[in-house]
């Protein structure tokens, strides 16, 4: 088996042999590294990109495109309305339809404002956090009706 300990020993005289036996154990490394998924250098512990990180992000990008989408439908359903009403004065069915949109109106900016405050938490979490293999660090994000609330937890590298 491979260790980083593991040492080539020179034979007087043989200095291609040192060379080739390095270059393969730099090969075997690699080898090792790229079947675990993880970037080595020489001297350096093993580290990944926690998935916390692009999870958040993801969960931060899809309520942006929700709010996206309900903003583009109050949009349009405003459109709808207004062309209905003649100034100032408007059908009565117009009125619900009006609530309606007042609605998703409030809904898209929930979702936009709170989808953005979650991609930057999931972009910051994505830079900062690494895996060594230690146990113990931890993040967790939620959102309720009083407000989010992010956590955090562990030793950062």
């Amino acid at each position: 088996m491979l260790r980083e300990t593991e040492t080539v020993l020179a034979v007087e005289g043989v200095p291609a042999a040192r060379s080739t036996a390095e270059g393969r154990i730099a090969e075997l490394r690699a080898r090792i590294a790229a079947r675990d998924g993880v970037q080595t250098t020489p001297g350096a512990p093993a580290t990944a990109i926690s998935p916390m990180g692009p999870i958040i992000l993801g969960v931060g990008a899809a309520m942006l495109l929700s709010g996206s989408i309900t903003g583009g439908l109050a949009l349009t359903w405003r459109s709808e309305v207004l062309s209905r009403c003649e100034g100032t004065r408007c059908p009565p069915d117009a009125e619900a339809q009006a609530s309606d949109i007042e609605t998703l109106a409030i809904a898209t900016d929930v979702l936009l404002f709170s989808g953005a405050a979650v991609a930057v938490a999931g972009l910051v979490l994505t830079l900062v956090l690494q895996e060594t293999g230690a146990e113990g660090t931890r993040a967790l994000a939620t959102c309720g009706p009083a407000g989010c609330l992010a956590i955090v937890e562990g030793s950062f590298e």
